[in-house]
C-alpha cells in the first residue's frame, strides 16, 4: 500500500480522471489502460501539476475475477492501474481512495 499524504493548498493545476466507460465487449483488452495513459499525457502536455484519480477501495469479488463483469456505473478504474503509473494515495475516504500523480516536486 502506498504511503498516505495529506492534501495541501497546492491543488491549483490538478487535473482529474473521473470516469472510464469501456464497452462490455472491449473490457479486458487494455482500453482502460490506453485511456489512462492518454489522460496522463494530455494533462502533462496541458501544464497540469498533477492528476488525481478516485478508484473504489473495495471492488466486488465478481469484478476481481472477471474484468468484463466490472460495474458500469461510476467506474473510475482499478487502484492497481494507477499505482503502477506512480500514483500515490493522498486520502482514503473508506469507499474511494484519492490518488495523485505529481508532475512537479511536492504533493
Amino acid at each position: 500500500m502506498s504511503p498516505v499524504r495529506p492534501l495541501t493548498g497546492r491543488d491549483r493545476g490538478v487535473f482529474a480522471v473521473t470516469c472510464f466507460y469501456v464497452d462490455r465487449d472491449a473490457r479486458g483488452t487494455g482500453v482502460s489502460s490506453a485511456l489512462l495513459d492518454a489522460a496522463i499525457e494530455y494533462a502533462r502536455a496541458s501544464g497540469a501539476t498533477a492528476v488525481d484519480a478516485f478508484p473504489k477501495v473495495n471492488i466486488p469479488q465478481h469484478a476481481l475475477t472477471d474484468r468484463r463483469a466490472e460495474e458500469n456505473a461510476n467506474w473510475m478504474g482499478r487502484r492497481q492501474s494507477f499505482e503502477a503509473r506512480g500514483f500515490v494515495t493522498i486520502r482514503d475516504t473508506g469507499k474511494r481512495a484519492v490518488l495523485r500523480l505529481s508532475f512537479n516536486a511536492g504533493p
